[in-house]
């Protein structure tokens, strides 16, 4: 079974030469065209054998009410432009249960892909789809809804020559993401394959129930991160749906062994313990993922639990969550996919979050120098026409260096070891820095496009370690950064250790991972190493400081 995108005689084309949607009459009509456009991308000859043998087009069997359903709750932007014109199979073939919800997902993806112009998307039912001639032709599949050992063409016994295409097949799967492309998941992708161990991994985790169909509270396990920025961060989400579960498997394949574990993949979201009852549920730590990603080789993979119900596919806030994901696992979206570990509840060291910026005025602050200083509290946006200056309206909110050529500002209160997460917008071509400790820069650079990262661009270590990656964003956008570290530790006089970036994030993606700093950057503020405030670089550039938090352990 196959839905395509090829195009009907006086049809409209998108970007890629392409259109949705077109009925099996068109497709007649049309044969003759195709037939001469050999170079069409998304068709085979397969293809259009499994068309001319019967295949139903899904269009047909989505009403017109949820159609514009689905219109008006869909994404209106892409969250990374397209590296190239990006190619989908969406897969749905069922040899388990099937859910009714099939025909409206297919739908969905395909229409995201054409409002957004993200990807172009094929569904299909066909395992013959899992050859290596047609899979070479996708950049990412989507695993909507599968159940059993899909790739199979029938349940119950096979053939011998059955038996060797299936594993064929699923080698074929294996190498795809591995390679460096991607796969997505999407409810019961997880309730298949259950003698397919290497799948079980790949996907993170196999079904083991679904306590729970009902109106749900998630919490948000990843704030700052580009798969989840749809997200109230604070509040959290709630959602109505079947909800799975990843438990124990007891004396099932492999000797019960559960795929799920965060120590393996980076868990986005999950139910929220503590606004809901989840004694229904059968594992002691109370851990009920709903959506990860993870690295599988070169390739990505993101899945979400969400996706039984029809309606879920025309909810606004889910289909952007299922765009972030697509265009992560295309390779276009850039997010760190770093194991979470343990789940937080779990964890029993105490801290404490210190807010250093009241948003209303400088108390707690000092200046590096008595005079010079630019900075003032209010909202700052970037100046319409003059790109590198930032309009400053006097009041509360931000910490913001109005001008370059000022002071550098710090907490009057010092830290060691400690979590530091903050918001920054630069206008055109600014420059500020972060100050660990008043000692070790976090270079802050309007780097927005540069290809090649240097340490003097936003995310590296200033002068020592330049960014993994260029995560930063255009001019005039807010940006995320979180920064873990250690500090230097000292026995008496004796330095034994250097202070140490366990990790730095900038939107959600690692850009330094355990990176010592072996001594201060310059034009630091002249402190001991070990304990220190955090300061911000005023004299070269105007920049904006919001949502500033400090975690530190609570002694």
């Amino acid at each position: 079974m196959f839905t395509g995108s090829v195009p009907p005689q006086g049809g409209t084309t998108n970007r890629t030469g392409v259109v949705h949607d077109w009925s099996y009459s068109h497709f007649l009509q049309a044969e003759g065209l195709l037939m001469r456009r050999l170079t069409v991308t998304l068709l085979t000859l397969g293809m259009l054998f499994a068309l001319r043998t019967g295949g139903t087009l899904y269009a047909q069997d989505v009403s017109a009410d949820v159609i514009a359903k689905i219109s008006d709750a869909l994404p209106d932007k892409t969250y990374a432009d397209p590296q190239k014109d990006r190619h989908v199979l969406i897969y749905s073939k069922t040899l388990g249960f099937r859910h009714g919800s099939i025909p409206t997902g297919a739908k969905a993806f395909q229409m995201m892909g054409e409002k957004t112009r993200a990807f172009t998307a094929v569904h299909s039912e066909d395992p013959a789809m899992f050859d290596q001639d047609k899979l070479d032709q996708f950049d990412a599949i989507v695993m909507l809804n599968v159940t059993g050992d899909c790739l199979a063409p029938k349940n119950g016994e096979l053939s011998d020559e059955e038996k060797a295409t299936l594993e064929t097949r699923k080698a074929n799967l294996e190498s795809f993401v591995k390679s460096g492309k991607g796969i997505l998941g999407v409810h019961s992708a997880t309730d298949a394959f259950y003698s397919w161990k290497t799948y079980g991994d790949m996907m993170g985790g196999w079904f083991t129930g679904h306590p729970w169909h009902t109106d749900v509270p998630l919490k948000i396990d990843a704030p700052n991160h580009p798969l989840t920025q749809m997200f109230d961060a604070e509040n959290g989400f709630d959602i109505k749906d079947e909800i799975y579960q990843f438990a124990p498997r007891g004396q099932a394949s492999f000797d019960g062994y559960q795929p799920y574990n965060r120590d393996k993949l980076k868990v986005l979201l999950s139910l929220n313990t503590a606004k809901f009852d989840v004694s229904a549920g059968a594992r002691n730590d109370a851990d009920y993922a709903i959506s990860w990603c993870r690295e599988f080789g070169d390739g990505r993979v993101f899945y979400s639990v969400l996706g039984h119900n029809d309606f879920i596919f025309f909810n606004p806030t889910v289909l952007k969550h299922y765009l972030a994901g697509m265009q992560y696992v295309l390779g276009d979206l850039k997010a760190d996919a770093s194991p979470s570990g343990t789940a937080p509840e779990a964890k029993s060291a105490k801290t404490k979050v210190i807010e250093p910026f009241n948003g209303k005025n400088l108390e707690g602050w000092k200046l590096k120098h008595a005079a010079g200083s630019n900075w003032a509290v209010g909202t700052a946006k970037m100046n319409a026409d003059r790109k590198k200056e930032l309009d400053f309206e006097r009041g509360e909110g931000e910490l913001v260096n109005r001008a370059g050529q000022g002071v550098d500002i710090f907490t009057a209160e010092a830290f060691g070891d400690c979590v530091i997460e903050l918001e920054l917008m630069l206008p055109e071509g600014s420059n500020s820095g972060i100050y660990v400790q008043g000692n070790y820069e976090i270079q802050v650079f309007d780097s927005w496009g540069k290809e090649k990262m240097e340490p003097v661009d936003i995310g590296s270590i200033y002068g020592a370690s330049a960014a993994l990656t260029n995560s930063c964003k255009a001019p005039g956008e807010w940006q995320s950064f979180y920064i873990d570290f250690t500090a230097a530790k000292f026995d008496g006089d004796q330095k034994v250790s250097n202070a140490k970036f366990n990790e730095v994030r900038l939107n959600g993606v690692v850009v330094q991972k355990d990176v010592e700093a072996a001594g201060p950057t310059p034009g630091n503020l002249g402190q001991p190493e070990g304990y220190g405030p955090l300061m911000f670089q005023g004299d070269h550039g105007p920049v904006a400081y919001r949502n500033i938090r400090i975690t530190v352990a609570d002694e």
